[in-house]
């Protein structure tokens, strides 16, 4: 057992590890963070994108699974396209052991029929229409998407996951019992679409609606690695 709790982050589709690289240097003298670059996308940018699901959850597991010594307490952070990879991991039982807290953010729950199943029939320019409100492309020209770095480092690595968004389906129907806590950004995931995880976790789940957009982490740090802190001394 080592001698700080561990936080794991997940990322959105077509996200990178260093997103939560504010949030893991926030809660340095708490914890030891750990974020994922999934296959191709990030540090990992030379490995083969997955193409199964399946393939891309192990991957995630492995990612865990690999740092967890026996009696680890941890955190575990799936952030949008992340939250359903977590809820994923958990239902099916694929991590060594539970965390203390999970927390889902900017996602509404595994079993909604999302806009976002639909985006992989896109061609990029309406693809690239679509994701300009979340703030993540909104500075992307017709231009830039035809550079081939910008392409490789961002857009294809995003397709790919759109890619196995579209196959996504729910294997398991099942209530995570335990601590966990729900945020978002009302401007982006709506109130009633966020309290659709209701259907899988407990009564005495915390709720929290962020201003911004569908990145709001990258504003609201802090409160976010506070609430975190508080998870871990919770436990």
């Amino acid at each position: 057992m080592s001698g700080k709790a561990k936080l794991f982050c997940i990322p959105y589709a077509g996200g990178t590890a260093d997103f939560f690289d504010g949030l893991v240097g926030s809660l340095a003298e708490e914890m030891e963070g750990f974020s994922t670059d999934f296959p191709g996308h990030g540090k990992r940018l030379k490995e083969p994108f997955c193409t199964t699901w399946d393939e891309l959850l192990q991957d995630v597991a492995d990612h865990i699974n690999n740092r967890l010594e026996p009696g680890d307490p941890y955190v575990l952070l799936g952030y949008s396209m992340g939250s359903i990879l977590a809820y994923d991991l958990l239902s099916e039982n694929m991590l060594k052991t539970r965390p203390c807290h999970v927390f889902f953010a900017s996602h509404a729950a595994p079993h909604i029929e999302w806009p976002s199943k639909q985006y992989y029939q896109l061609d990029d320019e309406a693809l690239l229409e679509v994701l300009r409100p979340k703030g993540g492309f909104d500075k992307v020209n017709a231009e830039l998407l035809k550079n081939r770095l910008f392409r490789r480092m961002f857009f294809l690595p995003m397709r790919a996951d759109y890619d196995l968004i579209g196959q996504y389906q729910m294997k398991r129907d099942c209530r995570i019992d335990l601590p966990a806590t729900v945020l978002y950004a009302g401007q982006d995931v709506p109130p009633e679409e966020a309290h659709t995880w209701e259907r899988f976790l407990r009564p005495d789940t915390g709720w929290y609606d962020f201003s911004g957009k569908h990145f709001f982490l990258r504003e609201h740090t802090e409160e976010v690695a506070d609430l975190i802190k508080r998870s871990i001394i919770k436990g």
